[in-house]
């Protein structure tokens, strides 16, 4: 009886209207629901509407009104409802539950690998070549926030960074996790680096000592090697 989406549907609005219900009920109408509601988001978002929602998003984000909007929302909830706290307490919540943190670190070295690919590469450059084109100021705004970023902290926030990575590097646990990453050869940090000489077949460990032993650029190697230039004298080990 529960193998049709449209049956759930409405043994759904049965169990929300009527009285009597049982645990049994409420069983079936999650397992089964997720399900129904899973499939209709699957279907329902085709490319041209995630196109749609995309430039309706982006056209109503340029809006001044609507941003001082949003601005002021956020800053009422900060203040009236301690969203600051309330969202620093359950994300702390979250990533002390069981199995989170190993699907995360799961999660970013697939997101890692692929950014790091040639298709992840050549997708993040076409998106920001096609964000530029439809909205000229969007480069400078990058480009202002990069700047800010990097080089206009207040100096006790530089001080306070600077405590605080000193006293994670002296610890022995990471200098000994840090040291054996370096020793491995096998591991993806290390592995993902090693290139060889195209024409003698010498394997170096990084660009870097490449571009030393060649006598080249090291900016220029790095350069033609993540082109795909012919010009680039080495190449990397698959």
């Amino acid at each position: 009886m529960y193998d049709e989406d449209s049956i759930i549907l409405a043994f759904s609005i049965m169990c929300n209207r009527t009285e009597g219900k049982t645990g049994r009920d409420y069983c079936i109408l999650k397992e089964k629901l997720a399900g129904v509601i899973s499939r209709m988001n699957k279907d329902s978002w085709t490319e041209e509407r995630k196109e749609s929602q995309r430039q309706m998003m982006f056209e109503r984000n340029k809006d001044p009104e609507y941003q001082q909007k949003i601005r002021d929302g956020v800053a009422y909830a900060m203040e009236h409802y301690n969203l600051g706290e309330r969202k620093s307490k359950n994300g702390k919540e979250v990533w002390e539950r069981e199995g989170y943190q190993d699907k995360m670190k799961e999660s970013m070295k697939d997101r890692i690998k692929f950014q790091r690919s040639k298709e992840g590469r050549k997708e993040v450059s076409d998106r920001n070549k096609r964000q530029n084109k439809e909205n000229p100021g969007l480069m400078k705004k990058r480009l202002d926030a990069l700047t800010d970023h990097m080089y206009n902290k207040s100096e006790e926030w530089k001080e306070k960074i600077g405590v605080i990575t000193k006293e994670w590097m002296n610890k022995p646990e990471y200098k000994e996790k840090y040291s054996n990453l370096l020793l491995d050869k096998n591991h993806p940090m290390n592995k993902s680096r090693e290139v060889y000489n195209k024409e003698t077949g010498e394997v170096y460990r990084s660009l870097k000592y490449a571009s030393e032993e060649l006598g080249m650029n090291y900016s220029t190697i790095k350069k033609y090697f993540y082109a795909g230039n012919e010009k680039c004298p080495v190449k990397e080990i698959k």
